[in-house]
């Protein structure tokens, strides 16, 4: 009978221990939530507009739209890439030739693969990442375009 209750009154003790404990972290406040804005980067003689850039900081590929205000059927576009810190000076610069098939008057998606292989960069215009990084700016021009008549 004594068992019983020294075990009742350890249950009993241990309850209200657990209970009396607080688990939330105190003080939290919410992140303000971002809003990208896509962007025209420029425009081309061909009507070939490149807008809505983006390269977050863990991302493999930079994307971007291509929308082809010709008469012509593009299947491949080369462009010049110019990646600069905010303060101007130059990080890297590329040429890439990206196979695409945009039809007149349409707007497609395009990726190529990053310059930033180590994800120590951000394009400034993207979500800032939570850990620490650099952003950048990005510039092109396109070089040559191929199309289908």
């Amino acid at each position: 009978m004594a068992r019983c209750i020294i075990i009742s009154l350890l249950l009993i003790l241990t309850g209200t221990a657990v209970s009396a404990q607080r688990t939330t972290r105190r003080n939290l406040t919410p992140r303000e939530s971002v809003v990208t804005t896509c962007d025209t980067i420029f425009s081309d003689p061909l009507n070939l507009v490149i807008s809505g850039y983006d390269k977050p900081l863990t991302s493999r590929y930079e994307t971007f739209f291509v929308t082809n205000n010709s008469s012509l059927h593009i299947t491949s576009v080369t462009i010049e890439f110019n990646y600069t810190g905010i303060n101007g000076r130059q990080l890297h610069s590329r040429t890439t030739k990206i196979d695409c098939d945009i039809p007149p008057q349409q707007t497609r998606q395009l990726k190529t693969g990053s310059w930033d292989t180590q994800f120590n960069f951000y394009y400034h215009m993207s979500q800032q990442p939570r850990r620490r990084s650099t952003p950048f700016k990005a510039t092109h021009r396109i070089i040559s375009t191929s199309y289908k008549q």
